[in-house]
């Protein structure tokens, strides 16, 4: 898929990473990380045919680790006569370069350009909308039946991710209650899967400290959803581990 991707244009490319996230529910993370390996071992030979190789492969590396395609640190874990020097040294730093700009996460996931996203973006705006009706009108059924009617299982990440954006942003008890009860039928109803909740639980998480710049009390308020999903037996007790780690690493965000 990504040597297949490299001579296209950033249409399809945003169509090869939305295959690769699609395909984390077939394939096992080992089968992403060796393919990605293999694909940097053979840049040299890649960038007769693809001049700016680097930059497109540091463009789908950065791509797959905010869709949970790749671990964070991915680079680190590439053996380093890969990455130390040549064609392999500059992906790195344009990975880490990707990653390290405030607001990453949208930027990351516009990576191919908005305009390539035309399918995507139309996704995410569709569920927006459901979610910004379900917090006002409060139909949980209809909530649930707009979610199927998407017909997109892969994009379930997405759902969770707005539900609970939508609640910390809101606050207030009703609203966060809202956020699980919303989840939890999703599940129940098997139009969200398991793989799917921790995915957008995870992009949720990781979008926190920017998330906490506008709303300075999101590390609290994600806490109640998260610890909520613990005890309603959605989230492993390792996640609400996580998120302990991550808000205590952000400067001035504390947990109750």
């Amino acid at each position: 898929v990504l040597v297949m991707s490299l001579e296209k244009k950033d249409a399809e490319r945003e169509m090869a990473s939305v295959l690769l996230s699609g395909l984390t529910r077939v394939y096992g993370s080992e089968q992403f990380f060796e393919g990605f390996i293999r694909t940097l071992r053979g840049i040299d030979d890649l960038a007769l045919d693809t001049p700016n190789v680097c930059h497109v492969l540091a463009n789908f590396v950065a791509r797959a680790i905010a869709d949970d395609v790749l671990p964070p640190v991915f680079i680190s874990l590439v053996p380093k006569r890969i990455v130390e020097s040549g064609r392999g040294k500059e992906v790195s730093a344009l990975v880490h370069g990707l990653l390290d700009q405030h607001g990453s996460s949208a930027r990351i996931m516009n990576v191919w350009g908005v305009g390539s996203r035309r399918s995507v973006s139309e996704l995410k705006e569709s569920v927006s909308a459901l979610v910004e009706e379900y917090y006002v009108e409060g139909e949980l059924e209809e909530a649930v039946r707009c979610v199927r009617e998407l017909g997109v299982p892969h994009f379930g990440h997405e759902v969770v991710k707005r539900a609970v954006y939508g609640a910390v942003e809101r606050g207030g008890d009703g609203t966060l209650e809202k956020a699980c009860l919303l989840i939890t039928a999703l599940v129940k109803a098997g139009v969200l899967e398991g793989a799917e909740l921790t995915k957008g639980m995870s992009r949720a998480l990781r979008g926190l400290p920017d998330l906490c710049l506008d709303v300075p009390q999101a590390a609290e308020r994600m806490d109640r959803v998260i610890a909520q999903g613990v005890r309603e037996g959605l989230l492993a007790e390792g996640f609400k581990e996580r998120f302990d780690e991550m808000a205590g690493s952000v400067h001035g965000i504390k947990v109750a």
